[in-house]
């Protein structure tokens, strides 16, 4: 028996448990047994942001279907192989992208180091790293005396990950300064902490009540309200990073910023790093 926890897609206050008969896995496919996971804000924003997020086809409703005007909720959490299948081996733990369920069956593709994607068919034009899935017991690195925080933690610092990684490749679009939005968050401290390799100045941007907390991080040169955000030096050309997803802030060149917009909502594009420019790139993260 599959049990399910289901909201309302229009009325995230409205919920039931929803039963079912638990799919056949198929010959390669395998079932887990859901253990645990972590709800946060983050999950909420799945909730709010599920339909169409992805160039417009798809959404995080789409990773786990639900009966029409459902939808279940991902998660990051923790399984057990119960049915294995493929590569996978019985009783192992996996580390990944859930419902709030209590089981999931998934179509592994073939093992790569302690890795694996579920590729069943609808989740094919979704983007490959929710499809990613690491099998815990294999992985030499993982600490399971402090799984909970990982359960937390890891997936913001996936986002800073790919954000870094992006902005690395790109050589920062050429600017001197990385201005980062919702410096508080997980996220946005873990990026500038990634950040601090390139040699760009790293400026964190967060609400008055909150500038004590950010500067005693130690990972920004300078951090400032938001308000304050006109006392930056427009000559200096300026990468932004919108954690925040904030649409007053990506317009914040009328302060005088000239800046490349990285993104938010784990996207990240750019426009220019000086006003005037016309240059621009997109990755997901």
């Amino acid at each position: 028996m599959l049990l399910g926890f289901h909201v309302a897609r229009e009325d995230l206050s409205r919920w039931r448990w929803q039963e079912s008969a638990l799919p056949a896995p198929g010959a390669d496919g395998a079932v887990i047994a859901i253990e645990k996971f972590a709800f946060t804000a983050n999950n909420v924003t799945y909730a709010r942001l599920g339909e169409g997020l992805f160039d417009g086809k798809a959404g995080y409703w789409d990773f786990f279907p639900a009966a029409r005007g459902w939808g279940a909720i991902p998660v990051w959490g923790i399984g057990r192989v119960i049915g294995a299948g493929g590569a996978l081996r019985e009783n192992e733990r996996v580390y990944g992208y859930f419902p709030m369920a209590s089981h999931l069956v998934v179509q592994p593709g073939p093992v790569k180091g302690v890795r694996f994607a579920d590729r069943s068919a609808h989740r094919a034009v979704l983007p490959p790293t929710y499809n990613d899935y690491v099998l815990v017991d294999r992985d030499p690195r993982y600490e399971r005396a402090h799984e909970d925080e990982h359960l937390v933690l890891r997936p913001l610092f996936s986002l800073s990950f790919c954000c870094a990684a992006f902005l690395e490749d790109e050589k920062c679009f050429g600017a001197r300064r990385v201005l980062v939005s919702s410096a508080s968050s997980k996220a946005a401290l873990g990026l500038a902490h990634l950040l601090a390799p390139l040699g760009v100045e790293r400026v964190g941007l967060t609400s008055r009540a909150n500038l004590g907390f950010v500067a005693a991080r130690g990972v920004f040169e300078q951090v400032l309200a938001y308000d304050e955000i006109g006392t930056l030096a427009a000559e200096v050309p300026t990468a932004f990073v919108d954690v925040a997803g904030s649409a007053e802030l990506v317009r914040f060149r009328g302060a005088g910023v000239g800046a490349r917009d990285a993104g938010a909502g784990g996207a990240v594009r750019g426009e220019s790093a000086r006003p005037g420019g016309n240059s621009a790139g997109r990755a997901g993260c």
